[in-house]
């Protein structure tokens, strides 16, 4: 990729990152904001009760065939959380 191409120095500095980026964005961009990074949420709690209840019981099932151990946290946490518990 062109990216990897590039030489490092081109791609970081100590004091902002992504330098290649921003100029690319001065371009079209007036002025760049720069602003602390974001998180973003994500729909766990739905995940969890519907689509990927079965997955993740399967993938506990898993761990414990193969490693003879079962993840207690992991299993105490997801019943926790099933059952609508909140910390």
């Amino acid at each position: 990729s062109v990216a990897a191409r590039l030489d490092s120095s081109l791609k970081l500095s100590e004091d902002t990152g992504k330098i290649v980026l921003r100029a690319c964005l001065r371009r079209k961009i007036a002025e760049p904001r720069y602003r602390p990074k974001k998180g973003f949420a994500l729909p766990l709690s739905r995940w969890l009760r519907g689509e990927l209840r079965e997955q993740y019981l399967r993938c506990l099932r898993n761990y414990e065939d193969q490693f003879g151990v079962r993840p207690l946290g992991c299993v105490w946490s997801f019943q926790d959380h099933h059952s609508g518990c909140k910390y």
